[in-house]
């Protein structure tokens, strides 16, 4: 008898690695179905619920629910950009799709992708963040698997099928609560959109035949450690409830006390290329 054919999951990150249970490489619609797609529908409709529970919070802090389907969403997180004085500009500063596949046997996938085309695309800032030892970008400019931009964080499952991260296995983290959808999103909120605090313009003079050359683009910078100013403009919108939930404060306590997160500074970038 011909044994049944093997079911496969509609999705963008590809076969099963024999080693760690992880996709290996891109190839749409050629992912195992490893969890009854039924458990992992109801896993993410919870985090939908929690979500629909808090949806006022998440408005104020520019939380965008672009799309809900059954195994995915996708969210655009807009950052007010102070222009001159009190004006300020909502800029959406990166837009993502979360594939949860597998979830939770697996982390959820993770895509940048253009709010208006829904096709991937690189985000429009970096995603740093300070630490012990100084800044750290989590933004790598190319996975070696789908070439594409990606978080290097725990949680996501560009991070647990990468090479250099088979010692921090996704289940590790698993009952951590690093996967789920709010912590995920407090994450990118933190690293690239809260931290977007203007824009950076550059002129240079060229010659007459070439005219001038001209930059605009969205400065990041640590708004813990900016001087208070009695007489600047009131607190940004984006600014209001920082206090993170318990899942989002566990989920961090984890990351921190995992294995040291890999430094993506311009000096150690191409570890990851």
């Amino acid at each position: 008898m011909t044994p049944p054919p093997e079911t496969k999951a509609a999705s963008d990150t590809g076969p099963v690695s024999e080693a760690g249970g992880l996709p290996t490489h891109t190839a749409a619609n050629d992912v195992p179905l490893l969890v009854a797609r039924p458990i992992s529908e109801a896993k993410l409709a919870a985090e939908l619920a929690d979500w629909d529970g808090n949806a006022a919070l998440y408005q104020r802090r520019g939380w965008l629910l672009l799309d809900r389907g059954q195994m995915h969403v996708e969210v655009a997180f807009i950052a007010n950009v102070p222009i001159v004085g009190v004006y300020a500009v909502p800029v959406i500063t990166a837009c993502v799709r979360l594939d949860y596949t597998n979830y939770d046997l697996w982390p959820p996938s993770l895509t940048f992708i253009d709010p208006r085309t829904r096709q991937p695309t690189a985000p429009a800032v970096r995603a740093p963040d300070n630490t012990e030892a100084g800044v750290r970008d989590a933004l790598v400019d190319g996975h070696p698997d789908t070439g594409r931009p990606f978080l290097c964080l725990p949680g996501i499952r560009e991070y647990h099928n990468h090479p250099q991260h088979t010692g921090d296995d996704w289940l590790i983290h698993r009952t951590s609560g690093a996967g789920r959808l709010t912590v995920i999103c407090e994450r990118i909120w933190q690293r690239m959109v809260r931290n977007v605090v203007g824009l950076r313009v550059t002129m240079q003079a060229m010659p007459a035949s070439l005219g001038t050359q001209l930059e605009v683009i969205l400065a990041q910078g640590n708004l813990a450690v900016a001087p208070a100013d009695p007489n600047g403009p009131a607190k940004r919108p984006d600014q209001e409830d920082t206090a993170p939930a318990r899942a989002i404060q566990k989920a961090g306590n984890d990351e921190e006390a995992g294995p040291p997160p890999v430094d993506h500074s311009s000096a150690d970038r191409g570890q990851h290329e």
